[in-house]
């Protein structure tokens, strides 16, 4: 039977570990991209949940004023009690 030399064992295993880093290096890059990319939308959402909550209870408050009397001030009833 024919067996290759050791040196062709050696030489394809040393192109293996030569150039297997440029795959895992590219795997990496592409998942810091992923994770910085979905990152940013996360917070880019966030912050427009925390705005519209924000208007939503501006507007909540100003109808509770509203209701209240808005910013005018009137006794309504007084009630004096014997001493």
């Amino acid at each position: 039977m024919f067996e290759p030399p050791r040196d062709a064992k050696k030489t394809r295993w040393a192109n293996f570990s030569r150039y297997s880093w440029l795959v895992l290096a590219a795997a990496v890059i592409c998942a810091a991209g992923t994770f910085l990319l979905r990152g940013r939308e996360n917070r880019a959402i966030d912050e427009e949940m925390e705005r519209r909550a924000a208007t939503k209870k501006a507007e909540e408050d100003r109808r509770t004023v509203e209701m209240m009397g808005g910013n005018r001030f009137e006794i309504l009833a007084f009630y004096a009690a014997p001493a």
